[in-house]
C-alpha cells in the first residue's frame, strides 16, 4: 500500500478487513472444536474405542490449532503468566 494512491481511509478499511478475515478464521475454529468436543461428550457413539480415539483426534486437532496461533488465547487471558493448569 506504500506509494499507493488509494486514501488513508481506504487503507484504513483494508487493514480493518483483514483484520475480521482473522477473527473470523479464528471464531471458525474455535465454534468447530466445541461442537467437535460437545458432540463427543454427548454420548452418541457406543463403541468405547471409537469415543477414545475421537477423543484423542480432539485433542490433537485443538493442540494443532493452538500451535497455529496461541496469540488469542493470550490477548483473551486464557493463559495468564505463571498459571498451570
Amino acid at each position: 500500500m506504500h506509494g499507493s494512491t488509494a486514501s488513508k481511509k481506504d487503507k484504513i478499511n483494508s487493514l480493518f478487513a483483514l483484520e475480521i478475515v482473522d477473527v473470523s478464521e479464528d471464531h471458525m475454529r474455535y465454534v468447530t472444536f466445541q461442537l467437535f468436543k460437545a458432540k463427543l461428550n454427548y454420548g452418541v457413539l457406543k463403541c468405547p474405542q471409537n469415543q477414545k480415539n475421537l477423543g484423542n483426534l480432539c485433542k490433537l486437532y485443538g493442540l494443532f490449532n493452538l500451535y497455529q496461533d496461541c496469540t488469542a488465547c493470550f490477548e483473551s487471558g486464557y493463559f495468564q503468566n505463571g498459571q498451570q493448569s
